[in-house]
């Protein structure tokens, strides 16, 4: 498969999720004052992301370069999602659906990273852009763990901003 069709794929998919919703809930979504790293501040900066991938996802014409997606590490990298899925949100396939929807589109089609930039991570990571590269500090402590999906996020690894 390549990049322009895994797009109208998620598209399809993502249809379910109206534009208006999406814009309303985004727009009713604010940063609060939570502390930095708490499960409060990473769910809501989490949650502004998304809801921002997904709009971009949906408005996304498909005017670039499809590229090549070798077969076997897109279905890795699905049923990695789906594993932690399974683990982080038991039995609540919409979320789901939203998350592998999302973490495809970033990966694959957008080259994003799958936290938000600038988001200070558990353990005092950061995800940072530097011109066009995304960098982030947490990824070297988390890529060998079994559950997490460091190891598919277009982030770079590097020890410090």
């Amino acid at each position: 498969m390549d990049s322009q069709k895994l797009l109208l794929q998620l598209q399809e998919e993502a249809a379910k999720w109206p534009v208006d919703m999406l814009k309303k809930q985004y727009h009713a979504e604010k940063v609060s004052e939570y502390p930095v790293g708490s499960e409060a501040y990473l769910n809501e900066k989490n949650t502004l992301y998304n809801l921002k991938t997904m709009l971009e996802l949906k408005e996304n014409a498909g005017s670039f370069y499809g590229e090549n997606i070798p077969d076997p590490y897109d279905q890795h990298f699905i049923d990695s999602i789906n594993g932690y899925m399974d683990t982080y949100a038991p039995g609540q396939k919409d979320l789901k659906d939203y998350i592998r929807i999302l973490s495809l589109y970033k990966t694959f089609v957008a080259k994003l990273p799958l936290h938000p930039p600038e988001m200070q991570l558990p353990a005092g990571g950061k995800v940072y852009q530097k011109g066009k590269d995304y960098f982030c500090t947490a990824k070297r402590q988390y890529i060998h763990d079994k559950d997490s999906l460091c190891r598919f996020c277009t982030a770079k690894m590097c020890e410090y901003e």
